[in-house]
């Protein structure tokens, strides 16, 4: 039976479809090891996968981001974030360009040597990363390794042509459409990040692996084996260039996940008994933070769809909008 490492950074909203993923493979007959931070050892559920503590960046998300422990610089990171959403989308983007570096590539030769001593004593035939796990897809690279790489958002993230860059929208919704000058501004940022990023990995290999192929561009760099997407294969998404195996997993919620509490399920069936359909509000772990966008999206479901109810996911921001709960919100 073939021996899978599933590596996976430590946050929850990326370790949560990996682990599914790694729950399917075990029940699929393979050997899996899920390796994440210690707070998700729970995530390895089942007999078929075991947990293997492994640290592949120095932030964290345990579940919501402004509430996870984490050393301050990443706490000062998460704050200009927030801050900058405050300004539109195209500052947003250019926060995360200049945040990038310290994110995601923070210690390459430390996760090779992790890698590297989890190979020796594992010996897997594949490994799975994250696509957003830069050092790990590089230090796997630098391996040899055969691995298929999971992209957790979506598949634009992964550069299909010479004129795409990561972090930088194939297109916009009119109402955030940037004009020009921002543009251009976001697209510069990108391609200084691009050149930035793959002079780096280029250099690393000539390091640390000077007989293993070229890693090309930086961002576009993943297994030529298959790819796997947490996103459904809609029919309006751009064209992928020939290339690795893509798979289309559409939401990767683990099949033996809790059921709802009691009251919540209540809650829920009063929903649904007083309107035609429901919507989820979710911003995720890093955004509930913005408790007014929520509160202007939930009121502008409300005010504009009057058979429709709203659920809303508000994290620590729940009390912020609990005068909004009513018939059809909760």
């Amino acid at each position: 039976m073939p021996r899978i490492v599933v590596v996976s950074p430590p946050f929850s909203s990326h370790a949560g479809p990996l682990a599914t993923l790694a729950g399917a493979l075990g029940a699929q007959g393979a050997d899996v090891f899920f390796a994440c931070g210690e707070e998700f050892a729970h995530f390895a559920r089942g007999d078929s996968v075991t947990f293997i503590p492994l640290t592949v960046t120095r932030n964290a998300n345990t579940g919501v981001a402004e509430a996870t422990r984490q050393p301050s610089t990443e706490k000062a990171r998460l704050g200009e974030f927030l801050e900058a959403t405050r300004a539109g989308a195209v500052p947003t983007l250019l926060t995360q360009a200049r945040h990038r570096r310290a994110d995601m590539l923070a210690d390459p030769e430390g996760v090779l040597r992790k890698l590297r001593v989890l190979d020796e004593r594992l010996k897997p035939d594949w490994y799975v990363t994250d696509q957003l796990s830069f050092a790990v897809t590089l230090a796997l690279h630098c391996m040899g390794a055969p691995y298929a790489t999971f992209c957790p958002g979506h598949p634009t993230y992964l550069p299909a042509s010479p004129e795409a860059y990561f972090g930088v929208p194939y297109d916009w919704p009119q109402a955030l459409r940037p004009d020009h000058a921002d543009a251009n501004r976001l697209l510069a940022a990108a391609r200084e990040n691009d050149v930035a990023f793959t002079t780096a990995f280029h250099a690393f290999v000539r390091r640390h692996a000077p007989a293993a192929p070229s890693p090309g561009r930086a961002f576009a760099l993943a297994s030529p084996h298959a790819v796997v997407h947490g996103y459904p294969d809609l029919p309006w998404l751009p064209k992928i260039a020939d290339g690795p195996a893509r798979l289309f997993a559409g939401h990767m919620v683990p099949p033996n996940s809790r059921p709802l509490e009691a009251a919540w399920s209540l809650r829920l069936e009063r929903l649904r008994r007083r309107t035609e359909r429901i919507v989820l509000v979710a911003f995720g772990t890093f955004l509930s933070a913005r408790d007014d966008v929520l509160r202007t999206v939930i009121r502008g479901v409300l005010d504009g769809l009057p058979d429709v109810g709203v659920i809303a996911a508000a994290g620590q921001r729940s009390e912020a909008l609990a005068d909004l709960a009513g018939d059809r919100a909760v």
